[in-house]
């Protein structure tokens, strides 16, 4: 009843304690304002973030590279392949053998491969050697492993995402194929695995996001028999400049954010506000 009198009515005790409640309620008249504004008005408290912001950001900038993107796919396998997807395929392929694959690639058929890469002389008959650089959820090695499957061809698949890896593997054993052989590492380790030559080397999305794409290259050209040729699929740059628009966006309004689940969290609330 005596905080609705007004202040002179009141006892000292009671105006001193109202005053002391009125000012721990106080709003803090620097949240929400953006880290120059908060310099500007806020002055000492707003060095001490501005710090904590450096420090973060030399720390996330001296991480390698390569390190963040394996990170990245060991948390989110691509491509994207879902329960339902999986429900899917085994149903397909339950209770036979497929002639035709659920999944097709028509740049990594076989008469394609032969047209472009071995002028037609390829019977991929005779202990034919594939590697699948970067293999990710399995589409690619599922693919050549059902083309290949009543050869004695030998499909190697490489990927550093554990993740990745045992999607495609369960993929592969829908399939009851058994010519391949599942590797996890990176294409820069390569040259250490010790898994000989290749008469094709397939690659999808993968080179433009190592350290040094141009040392990738190189490994997996060595990793090539003499008469050995490739398909590989890298990003394009003017075909993707939309791509590469959202991506400045989504830098924009995550400076200074360095947890990846806030980071989704921005983007999907930037989506959602688009409408």
């Amino acid at each position: 009843a005596m905080v609705g009198l007004p202040a002179h009515h009141l006892p000292v005790w009671a105006t001193v304690f109202i005053y002391f409640q009125l000012c721990d309620s106080v709003p803090d008249m620097c949240a929400g304002m953006g880290k120059a504004m908060r310099k500007l008005k806020c002055g000492e408290p707003e060095l001490q973030e501005e710090k904590i912001y450096q420090d973060q950001s030399k720390q996330f900038e001296s991480k390698h590279a390569g390190k963040m993107v394996q990170e990245h796919y060991a948390d989110l396998p691509y491509p994207p392949f879902s329960f339902g997807d999986m429900a899917k395929e085994m149903s397909y392929y339950s209770g036979e053998v497929r002639v035709r694959p659920i999944f097709m690639q028509y740049g990594n058929s076989l008469d394609m491969l032969n047209h472009h890469l071995y002028r037609g002389n390829q019977t991929f008959a005779d202990r034919f050697r594939v590697l699948i650089a970067g293999g990710g959820t399995g589409n690619s090695v599922c693919f050549m492993a059902e083309q290949l499957r009543n050869t004695n061809a030998e499909i190697v698949y490489l990927d550093f995402s554990p993740a990745s890896l045992a999607i495609a593997q369960q993929r592969v054993s829908i399939r009851q194929v058994e010519n391949v052989q599942f590797v996890l590492g990176s294409i820069e380790q390569l040259p250490a695995l010790g898994l000989g030559k290749f008469d094709f080397v397939e690659s999808t999305g993968v080179l433009h996001h190592l350290p040094n794409p141009q040392q990738g290259l190189q490994v997996l050209a060595d990793s090539l028999h003499e008469e050995g040729g490739g398909n590989l699929m890298l990003y394009a740059r003017f075909g993707r400049t939309g791509i590469y628009q959202m991506q400045d966006l989504a830098r924009l309004v995550n400076e200074g954010v360095y947890d990846r689940n806030a980071e989704l969290e921005n983007i999907f609330h930037l989506i959602r506000s688009m409408g």
